[in-house]
């Protein structure tokens, strides 16, 4: 028993008998091992574990052979020489009994090297043997030995002395287990192989060459000894006389690490690391180092005269990061009181206004979180700012974690709880959320309860049941991977079921829905090189050696071609059809401290160029465009929290945003005019309150989910004079679908209600007696109009099935489309694409109007058939902050925009707090015009703003919205052209490349045509203060949040990591992407699992980046990872109690066919040659390079607290509410 509160003392109880032990843990589940009998001398096997039963009734058996020597072969002595596992059955229970076994087969050599692997597919529990094997994998030795069942002496046996052909000196240590080869086969085919060469395989054994089979350059596979730059990549490794690395090169970028004099003694610890020394990319980094315990004391970006420096407790937690004298972050540790302070600079440095406290409970976990709500934090009080609470109980059925919404008194609508309980085994079963201060003692519980979502695990099947009751069932494969979605849609027919196929490397390579089928094809690297779907047709890829795209060749035979600078970034983006080229320059030496940075995105069309602070800030900005004469200019300047301070815009006004003490934004204003100001927030971070400049004030109200639950704008708080929504979710089955909204203002009050199928998709929508729309979809998520009322629909609205042929595509109205899906006709539109498929001309009667994009995929021009010329100007971040035109304006003043919760124009309101427009929509996107339901002509004003549904702006011409990627036809009730991200497996409805916003419009938003959902983590590793579909951002955003991030942040396969001072990086976060957008340069480094080697500075790092032992001692097989237990965050990444293993590209080298078993806690596992997440004990995550799969346990939708999200959210927030002409 383990007393650490007083209240939940946790009981573990230990049984051991003969042949078998118990383990009850305080949950009362129960863990029964077997093991062979120790007494009973005549059994070689006795003491070994041969099952385990864990306590929901998932079974691990082990049937174990003798490794023996020569030796002892011929003896009948039953000593237990050499056991291995020979055979492994894992079993998956349902109902607590097991079901289905998958079989794992192992070979030895005589010195104990696996030689063969073999993985079969599931059979029924009780069978012993496997049936179909899914995946061999073989490795070759430079010391060659028979398999172990071999009755033979051998000379290179690890019995024998030393073989002097290749040992001379007896007396010299030897290598037994140096991998000469490794393949990976399906069948007999062989679809991965590699070679390893050594500076000396049968003594030192560091690798100096790691050569993968590249089948794109070759399709014959290479024989043994025959790799090369013809049929190969290959990365090269040097090292000093101490076994250091000293130098690392990939294809094409060389890393170099130096180790002087340091503490007294030389090669102790790497004092330099240069990036592609001698190029002119170079980037070189200086460290010092605590001589008493070896931490890193500083760090100095040579080429930007920039030092970090560390200071540390007698403990060796860190206690200072001081960035160049301008910021500091300070934390302290008062270990009786069982809590650490944190304080970060917000105006002055080392002034630490930003606090967070974190308590602990008696075993460490935590237990209270609170930050700063304007005013220093107690050091005695837990009462005061804005906190988080944790409770744990333990209940019969599994452990249950209760976590508390923030909070400041516990009376706000607002405070509320998400409770999860895990089984027996530790999976989630239950997820509740409960409204009220008081804590639910379990997830059942009713009282108070808004929500609750089950998870069920039935063999090779999880079930998952919203809260609404929705269910869904995932089938895996023995494998692991997920091999069918069973979807119950609640009508005709039952069920849709969609399966995925894959390869032995773990690449989905066919999908299967219904009758439709999309197909992938992958290099023996892991690579996606060709993809199928039915909307965009064929596409083909092609890479460097670093892993960079090369080509992409679409369906149309348009070819797009990248090229790369000495760090591998982006460098050149060019078209065979026509399409403007663009080149990305980056600052080089004597740029300091700008140096490493993007300096500017050209192209014939636009150009915009960046300069930036040392702490990597955007200080400015400057667009020019073709056919204007002039530039456009924006200044910024920032506080130490990395919050926007001022903004010039080309007008020269300069725009002050006013931050609280705690960091919050509170007020907008141009010299003395306010154009905002009184802004209040929830303590979960989101708008409560704000007056506009205008003096009207728009209010938000929230629930416990923090869902928005009321928007009001009128002359007063709580007024909804000019515009009112109020937004139900359902009581007790909130899962996120709006239910109904009514609509008040002006004169207006109307409810709106919406039903759901039982795939979440809108099937009913309408106003009571007013108008109503009823949708169908089939399996593939095509959708139509099946009846409506009130309204009549749109010649170009679908209402059949047969509106849609087997590729997805629309055939009404004359609906054509090119090789690529990009819709190129309809109802008299004709339209033609670039090569990024993005909208170049529309023609309708002869008038034709032709569209612009600049280096970044921005548009920043239209030019209409009349002449009439459009110019559109954003901000560093890529939003859109001024429009010029040549054509006549008949609006002057400033706008204030009002949004709902997806972010749509709902009214505008003038300086003289006059509404001059109102806007009502329905499902996707179409405007509710007057007279119906009694809206009068304000709902049919112009206002002079385009922006409308989701905020996007409406081309007049065309009547679609600029989605950024493509544009949405509100009236097709989907986009013209293919989705440029593959779908995510988990969910099928997400396959259909045309569909809006997997046709829930009122839940979600696609912001960019693409799909970026923010999440932050909690201190417990829990997904929080997530963006909603209002305030996701679009892809240019998301990519301006990594460049205003950049060196501060790394963003990989869904997760947000912060760049720690010294280098190493801790996971604050994450973000949802379907798959690889393989034409951006993030995009493609995600593909193949590398980070952007430019933003890691640790050493030590580094050095486990790639496969040194930096860390001391010898790294496994000294290939692929550092340190005796792996790369331990304690040690080397901030002292958390996280476990993450990161194998380099090349990362399977070192490992048992690139097996990783982790244990405990959150691990992150990455297959990294094959982009592949794979999940480990604990919270899950897996990722996949084509098709991206994740699985992330159920959470509540939260808003964003946009300070955190620094500039980006900062102008999404202003940029939806204000239009300063």
């Amino acid at each position: 028993t383990v007393t650490h509160d007083g209240q939940t003392d946790p009981a573990w109880q230990y049984q051991f008998n003969q042949g078998q032990s118990t383990i009850t843990n305080p949950d009362g589940g129960v863990v029964t091992t077997y093991f062979y009998d120790p007494d009973i001398l005549s059994d070689w096997r006795r003491g070994l574990v041969y099952k385990v039963v864990q306590p929901e009734g998932d079974v691990l058996e082990r049937v174990w052979e003798q490794n023996k020597t020569w030796g002892l072969r011929s003896t009948s002595l039953a000593d237990p020489n050499n056991p291995f596992v020979k055979k492994e059955l894992s079993s998956v229970a349902s109902n607590g009994a097991p079901v289905k076994t998958a079989i794992t087969e192992f070979d030895q050599d005589k010195n104990g090297n696996l030689l063969e692997r073999r993985e079969y597919d599931w059979v029924p529990y009780g069978t012993t043997s496997g049936s179909v094997v899914r995946r061999r994998t073989t490795q070759t030795y430079y010391v060659t030995l028979p398999a172990s069942s071999t009755l033979s002496d051998d000379a290179n046996a690890y019995w024998r002395p030393h073989n002097a052909s290749l040992w001379p000196d007896p007396l010299s240590g030897r290598r037994l287990n140096a991998v000469l080869r490794r393949e990976i086969k399906e069948g007999s085919t062989v679809q991965a192989a590699s070679e390893f060469e050594y500076d000396d395989a049968y003594r030192k054994g560091n690798l100096i060459k790691d050569k993968q089979w590249d089948s794109t350059k070759s399709a014959v596979l290479p024989g043994p000894g025959q790799f090369s730059t013809a049929n190969a990549v290959i990365l090269t490794r040097s090292y000093d006389s101490f076994g250091n690395l000293t130098e690392v090169f990939e294809p094409e970028v060389r890393t170099t690490l130096t180790y002087g004099s340091a503490c007294g003694a030389q090669s102790l610890y790497p004092t330099q690391i240069q990036q592609a020394p001698a190029l002119p990319e170079q980037r070189t980094t200086i460290y010092s180092w605590h001589c008493g315990t070896g931490l890193l004391a500083s760090q100095t970006d040579v080429e930007n005269g920039f030092t970090i420096t560390y200071l540390y407790d007698r403990l060796g937690r860190r206690t200072e990061t001081n960035e160049g004298n301008l910021r500091a972050s300070v934390t302290t540790y008062d270990d009786g009181g069982r809590k650490v302070t944190a304080k970060a600079d917000l105006r002055a440095f080392r002034a630490g206004e930003l606090q967070t406290v974190t308590h602990y409970d008696q075993l460490g976990r935590v237990r209270l979180v609170r930050r700063s709500d304007g005013a220093p934090l107690s050091g005695t009080s837990e009462t005061d700012g804005i906190k988080v609470q944790t409770v744990r109980r333990v209940a019969s059925g599994g452990n249950i974690e209760i976590v508390s919404n923030p909070y400041r008194t516990g009376a706000e609508s607002t405070m509320g709880w998400t409770c999860t309980q895990h089984d027996r085994n530790g999976r989630v079963r239950w997820v509740g959320s409960f409204a009220g201060a008081a804590a639910p003692s379990s997830c059942l519980d009713l009282a108070n309860r808004t929500a609750l979502a089950e998870t069920r695990y039935q063999g090779d099947v999880t079930v998952s049941i919203d809260p609404a009751n929705k269910q869904r069932d995932l089938a895996r494969d023995a494998l692991g991977r997920l091999a069918a979605v069973t979807e119950y849609t609640g009508g005709t027919p039952a069920t849709y079921v969609t399966t995925y196929a894959y390869n032995a490397l773990d690449n989905l390579v066919v999908v299967q829905q219904g009758s439709q089928s999309r197909s992938f094809v992958y290099s023996s690297l892991g690579r996606l090189v060709s993809a199928y779907n039915p909307e965009s047709g064929g596409v083909s890829y092609a890479y460097f050696d670093h892993g960079g795209l090369s080509t992409r060749t679409d369906g149309r035979s348009v070819t797009t071609t990248h090229s790369y600078d000495g760090l591998h970034r982006l460098r050149t983006k060019s078209y065979t059809d026509g399409t403007p080229g663009v080149t990305n320059e980056y600052y080089l030496a004597g740029n300091a401290p700008q140096v490493g940075r993007l300096k500017s995105v050209t192209s014939s069309v636009a150009s915009t160029m960046y300069t930036y602070d040392a702490l990597g800030r955007v200080t400015a900005s400057t667009q020019s465009v073709a056919g204007s004469p002039h530039s456009y200019g924006f200044l910024y300047t920032w506080l130490l929290n990395d919050g926007l301070a001022t903004m010039r815009y080309p007008s020269g006004r300069t725009i002050t945003y006013t931050q609280d003490d705690a960091g919050r934004l509170v007020q907008v204003q141009d010299g003395s005019k306010l154009y905002a100001q009184g802004i209040g927030y929830t303590a979960h971070g989101a708008i409560t309150q704000m007056q506009l400049g205008n003096g009207l004030v728009e209010q938000w109200l929230y629930n416990s989910r923090l869902q928005p639950t009321s928007i009001r704008l009128g002359d007063v708080a709580g007024s909804d004079s000019a515009f009112g929504a109020a937004l139900d979710y359902g009581a007790t089955n909130n899962n996120g679908n709006l239910v109904s909204q009514r609509i008040t203002g002006m004169g207006l009050d109307r409810t709106q209600t919406y039903q759901y199928d039982g795939v979440n998709r809108l099937i009913g929508a309408g106003e009571l007696a007013v108008w109503s729309r009823n949708f169908a979809y089939d399996q593939q998520g095509n959708g139509w109009v099946s009846s409506a009322s009130g309204l009549s629909t749109s010649s170009f609205t679908p209402v059949t099935s047969n509106w849609f042929n087997a590729q997805n595509r629309l055939t009404g109205m004359g609906a054509t489309y090119d090789g690529a899906g990009n819709q190129t006709a309809i109802g008299g539109f004709t339209s033609t694409y670039d090569a990024e498929n993005r909208l170049k001309t529309s023609t309708i009667n002869n008038y034709t109007t032709t569209y612009f994009y600049d280096g970044e995929g921005r548009r920043v021009k239209k030019l209409l058939a009349s002449g009439e010329q459009t110019l559109f100007i954003y901000d560093a971040l890529g939003q859109l902050a001024a429009e010029y035109t040549t054509g006549q304006f008949a609006h002057s003043g400033t706008r204030y925009l009002t949004v709902d919760h997806l972010g749509s124009i709902r009214a505008v309101t003038s300086q003289e707090k006059t509404v001059l427009a109102r806007r009502d929509y329905l499902p996707f996107g179409e405007e509710i015009p007057p007279p119906l339901g009694g809206r009068t002509s304000v709902w049919a004003a112009d206002a002079g703003l385009l922006q409308k549904f989701t905020g996007k702006e409406r081309d007049p011409e065309t009547g679609l919205d600029y989605s950024l990627a493509r544009y949405m036809s509100a009236a097709q009730g989907r986009f013209t052209g293919a989705d440029p991200i593959f779908g995510d497996r988990n969910d099928p409805q997400s396959w259909n490349m045309y569909a809006y916003a997997r046709n829930n419009p009122l839940l979600y938003t696609d912001p960019d045509g693409m799909s970026y959902r923010i999440c932050q983590l909690d201190e417990e590793g829990k997904e929080t203060n997530c963006t909603t579909p209002r305030n996701e951002l679009s892809d240019k955003q998301f990519n301006a949040f990594q460049k205003d991030n950049k060196g501060k942040m790394a963003f990989v396969g869904g997760k947000i990591f912060a760049i720690n001072d010294d280098g190493s990086r801790t996971q604050t976060g994450t973000y949802k992407q379907t798959d690889v957008d393989l034409d951006t340069p993030l995009a493609q480094a995600a593909a193949q699992g590398v980070q952007n080697a430019a933003t890691v500075t640790d050493p030590r790092f580094i050095a486990a980046f790639y496969g040194a032992s930096a860390l001391g001692g010898i790294g496994l097989n000294a290939l692929g990872v550092t340190g005796a237990s792996g790369f331990q965050m304690t040690t080397a990444l901030g002292g958390t109690t996280e476990n993450m293993v990161l194998v380099s590209r090349w990362g399977r080298t070192g490992l048992e066919a690139g097996d990783w078993v982790m244990k405990g806690g959150k691990n992150w596992i990455n297959y990294a040659l094959s982009g592949k997440w794979q999940p480990g004990l604990g919270n899950q995550f897996a990722r996949f390079a084509s098709g991206a799969e994740y699985y992330v346990p159920q959470s509540t939708i939260r808003l964003p607290i946009f300070k955190e999200m620094g500039l980006g959210a900062i102008k999404a927030l202003l940029g939806q509410r204000l239009f300063i002409p």
